[in-house]
């Protein structure tokens, strides 16, 4: 079987929003659980055989807040 490289993209975590069950309860809606959500991903790449984890594109801003393109956060 060949290694494919891998790449997060489109993924986020909230630093404020209400009203919403995220996908994982432990980490805090917040600047800081920003942090500990892509230190996660970081790290899942990071322990990936023969350096095939290749990064992370952060979500897009313009959806935060913005419930016409389908924010949660809105």
């Amino acid at each position: 079987m060949e290694a494919k490289d891998i790449m997060v993209v489109e993924t986020d975590w909230p630093a404020a929003c209400s009203g919403v069950t995220l996908s994982d309860t432990a980490i805090p809606v917040s600047p800081a659980g920003q942090s500990t959500w892509v230190a996660g991903i970081r790290t899942v790449l990071q322990e990936l055989s023969g350096g095939h984890g290749i990064g992370i594109v952060y979500w897009e801003p313009g959806w935060v807040g913005n419930a016409g393109l389908g924010s949660s956060c809105a």
